[in-house]
């Protein structure tokens, strides 16, 4: 990851410090997909146009509830353990393909995510999920601008007089890059960074052929790793 974060014209010839972190993450589902059932299906986008794509599907007993969006709109929460249990990943969708996914991510909170995991049961159900694969490269300069992170940008007032005494030195760049790929086995990911109530009969299937939020959350800390959305596969 380190090697592939920054490109060979990435760095201006006054560049006199790099900072870089990185975060790998490979986990194996405790319920694995088998890799017999996996075929081409339908996946619809948000225009209501669909592409094939090759679609995995298991029948286990899961962790899992529907909820209601305070206006309303139903959606359908399912948990995915890994080994060890302590990590899972959580995939939330409107129940109705006609439903915008803003419809849960206007209103996703860290105390929103705590009570899905209060409410979910565990039940059988058989889970149709897309393979996928993500890769993003994300300017965090202005992120963190709004969060009140400035003064490292600026060549004036950037002080980092504890790391260099060579002239002044200010961030000129901040940008994070994330791939992950999701298969029949579990999930590969990694980030390199520098510088509601029960309110039907809960379906048997759970088929994720639309939109849909992902996130990969550490159980004892309530922690997200990887939090995306899936437009298309």
């Amino acid at each position: 990851m380190i090697k592939d974060l920054l490109g060979s014209d990435s760095i201006p010839p006054l560049t006199r410090l790099v900072m870089l972190s990185a975060v790998h993450f490979s986990g194996k589902w405790i319920l694995p997909f088998p890799e017999k059932e996996t075929r081409p299906r339908p996946f619809y986008r948000s225009d209501g146009s669909h592409v094939q794509v090759q679609m995995m599907a298991n029948t286990a007993k899961y962790n899992y509830s529907e909820f209601t969006t305070p206006d309303g709109e139903y959606y359908d929460v399912i948990e995915l353990p890994y080994e060890g249990e302590e990590l899972s990943m959580l995939i939330a969708a409107p129940y109705e393909k006609g439903v915008p996914l803003s419809a849960i991510t206007d209103i996703l909170t860290s105390e929103l995510i705590a009570k899905w995991k209060v409410q979910m049961k565990r039940a059988t159900r058989l889970l149709v999920l897309p393979k996928f694969s993500l890769h993003s490269e994300v300017d965090l300069k202005k992120p963190l601008g709004r969060l009140g992170v400035k003064d490292m940008f600026s060549a004036e007032r950037a002080d980092f007089s504890r790391l260099s005494s060579e002239r002044p030195l200010y961030v000129s760049q901040a940008f994070q890059k994330i791939k992950m790929e999701v298969t029949e086995s579990g999930t590969r990911a990694s980030a390199g960074t520098a510088a509601i109530l029960l309110a039907r009969m809960a379906p048997l299937e759970i088929i994720m052929d639309r939109s849909f939020l992902f996130m990969v959350r550490h159980n004892p800390t309530g922690t997200l790793l990887f939090l995306g959305q899936v437009m298309e596969p």
